[in-house]
């Protein structure tokens, strides 16, 4: 089973994904919330959280809001070539 864990400080993204039925516990410390916080530091920080609940996973994808014209078969292409 997949398990998605949306990193996001924002309430507002939170409660998107939460009308969209996704759980959203998870909250992006305040100091990875910022405009130069790098990529590798947030997901491995989410990885961390992840373990912290026993989830296992064999992929991690980072989908970042930067990219708005991806499609879901973008991500499924992307997901099965690695």
């Amino acid at each position: 089973d997949a398990h998605i864990i949306l990193s996001t400080d924002d309430e507002a993204i939170a409660a998107v994904a939460k009308g969209m039925g996704y759980e959203t516990p998870y909250r992006r410390p305040i100091e990875l919330a910022t405009d130069t916080a790098g990529s590798r530091e947030v997901i491995l920080d989410a990885m961390d959280y992840a373990d912290s609940i026993d989830v296992v996973y064999d992929k991690v994808v980072l989908l970042q809001p930067t990219s708005p014209l991806r499609t879901a078969d973008d991500i499924l292409k992307a997901i099965e070539a690695y």
